[in-house]
């Protein structure tokens, strides 16, 4: 699929197969909240079409930090270690997402691994990237003198934990 050109590209046709047959289908309302910040959640999905909003909740209020379209990955952190939501993500226009969720992932795993190496190497590439912009966010935050409390320290956790 143009979509997600770059996994479809590496699947053999019955792995492609397998991966369609363990993914949901989800229609989703414009206006409808698919993920909530803090709530339980443990699936991938893969936005086919459709524009959503990914907010957070910050001392002053709900705060945009995104949007995504078709080809974009939500949840990868999810699937790979449930808990928690990061942020909450509604849809801006009716959309069609494709959810993976754990115990389907789970199968993929035992059944098909060479599948699952390749869709873990896909969400890691994905993760990687996050984790990369959220840095040069928050060193352009620094360099533009923003201490307030808890960014020095979130910058020192960050550090930490290796990223």
């Amino acid at each position: 699929s143009r979509r997600f050109r770059r996994l479809a590209g590496r699947l053999a046709d019955d792995d492609a197969d397998a991966l369609l047959s363990a993914l949901e289908r989800q229609d989703v309302a414009a206006g409808e909240v698919v993920i909530t910040q803090g709530s339980p959640f443990d699936a991938l999905l893969l936005v086919w079409d459709g524009e959503l909003n990914v907010s957070i909740e910050t001392g002053d209020g709900e705060r945009e930090i995104g949007h995504v379209g078709p080809g974009a990955f939500l949840g990868e952190a999810s699937l790979l270690d449930p808990g928690p939501a990061s942020a909450t993500v509604t849809a801006d226009q009716g959309c069609l997402l494709l959810r993976l969720d754990r115990p389907a992932f789970d199968g993929l795993c035992a059944e098909r691994p060479a599948l699952a190496c390749l869709l873990l190497e896909e969400l890691s590439r994905v993760l990687a990237s996050r984790v990369r912009a959220a840095g040069d966010r928050l060193e352009d935050l620094l360099a533009d003198g923003v201490t307030g409390n808890g960014l020095v320290g979130v910058a020192g956790r960050l550090h930490q934990d290796g990223a």
